[in-house]
């Protein structure tokens, strides 16, 4: 008697884990999805980033160069094969060269990157636009 129960508890206790197992599974998907396109968003930002630093820099330097300056962005790296948009300003600064009324003059790069994430979630939109702008003042001025 005691061993029958035994066996069939065995069985139901087999049976309810696979029913556990299917039922976690799909979510434990769905967060390892969420998880690598974060990484691959966050990945995408910092390299962006690095572009924006890269084309001020050079724009700090030759503030009337725009194709250098996006060149020089565009050479420091690219996001997935996908040539992301830089634009720049120069502006007036705040500040004044010391002794004289001319004030000190600054450029701002922004690049902007259309991120696609790998899996397609409903509620997430097919693109997201990712954006950074850096300024710096222009040396020599």
């Amino acid at each position: 008697m005691y061993i029958v129960r035994h066996l069939t508890e065995r069985r139901q206790s087999r049976g309810q884990s696979l029913v556990e197992l299917a039922l976690v599974t799909p979510l434990l998907l769905l967060l390892l999805m969420i998880a690598v396109d974060t990484g691959r968003a966050l990945a995408a930002y910092n390299q962006i980033g690095g572009m924006a630093r890269e084309g001020a820099y050079y724009g700090s330097l030759h503030p009337t160069d725009t194709a250098g300056i996006t060149a020089a962005a565009v050479a420091e790296s690219t996001v997935d094969g996908v040539t992301p948009s830089v634009s720049k300003t120069v502006q007036n600064d705040s500040y004044y060269v010391p002794n004289t009324t001319t004030h000190y003059q600054s450029i701002r790069v922004t690049v902007t990157l259309g991120f696609k994430p790998i899996f397609s979630i409903p509620p997430m939109p097919s693109t997201i636009t990712l954006k950074r702008r850096v300024e710096m003042r222009v040396t020599g001025s």
